[in-house]
């Protein structure tokens, strides 16, 4: 890209140059002249304008200050719409999962899939299309079908580098968590028998809907540190061992309060918290 500099030379008088930035270097493309007075300086600039357009072919969208009286708007037979790109959201995006380490992972179709579910929450298919659309990232359906298994396998990193942002930002110590359950059912209505598929006790109100359940633990802020997935059928109660007794497992956890609504805090969950040394608050 050329840009026009001014510049004091040796006999106080102003430079006018077109020249080019890259990596911390000046190049000079072109020396227009030097001015002595603010009328030779406008003249220069007006110069310095023509040969740029007449060098990149392409017009000036602005004005120039020192030129404001000539006509500089481009016309609409110099003009093509393009369309949006949202560059400023996308580097948002990738500068948060980056605090997150999630680059690392190495699977930036997983993290634009995160990225157009926050922002425009919708279906995979629709997902690569806002993703086309809004910010020019192109995935093909036979890629992307053929990647989504492979994003289970990463639930165990994911979860590392999130408990790591916990520790390091959020001061979290492992000593109190919250748990719950959620549902997340599927646009279908055949279950799937061999797997985690099944209509229950939906939370969205879609019972004849296969659905899965949701363990989710988080800090004392409502950060998400650990989930588990069980079967839609499963009542939500007999999720909290299974989810407690591994998180406190997998992390060495000594001391471990648990905060649950009175659904989850049944007689025999509290002998079993109480086998595993976990503190409760109902």
């Amino acid at each position: 890209m050329l840009h026009i500099r001014t510049t004091k030379t040796g006999s106080s008088s102003i430079a006018v140059q077109v020249v080019t930035y890259s990596s911390g270097k000046t190049t000079v493309i072109k020396h227009i002249g030097s001015a002595i007075n603010a009328a030779e300086l406008a003249l220069l600039q007006q110069q310095a304008e023509y040969f740029v357009e007449k060098f990149t072919g392409q017009k000036p969208l602005f004005t120039s200050s020192n030129n404001q009286k000539e006509n500089k708007i481009i016309q609409s037979r110099y003009a093509r719409s393009i369309g949006i790109k949202y560059a400023l959201l996308h580097e948002l995006f990738q500068h948060l999962f980056h605090i997150f380490s999630f680059e690392n992972l190495d699977n930036p179709l997983l993290n634009d899939l995160v990225m157009a579910r926050i922002v425009n929450p919708s279906s995979k298919l629709a997902a690569i299309r806002f993703l086309k659309e809004m910010f020019d990232i192109n995935y093909s359906e036979t890629d992307m079908y053929r990647k989504l298994p492979t994003f289970s396998d990463l639930k165990e990193e994911v979860e590392k580098k999130i408990i790591t942002f916990a520790k390091k930002r959020l001061n979290f110590n492992f000593t109190i968590v919250f748990y719950d359950v959620t549902t997340l059912y599927f646009e279908t209505f055949k279950e799937d028998t061999e797997n985690f598929k099944k209509p229950g006790f939906s939370k969205d109100n879609k019972f004849n809907q296969p659905q899965i359940v949701i363990g989710l633990i988080v800090n004392q802020d409502g950060f998400p540190v650990s989930y588990d997935i069980y079967a839609g059928n499963i009542f939500e109660g007999h999720t909290l061992i299974p989810s407690l007794t591994t998180f406190k497992k997998k992390h060495c956890v000594r001391n471990l309060t648990v905060v649950a609504d009175a659904a989850m805090i049944s007689l025999a969950n509290i002998e079993a918290l109480r086998e595993s040394n976990i503190n409760y608050i109902v």
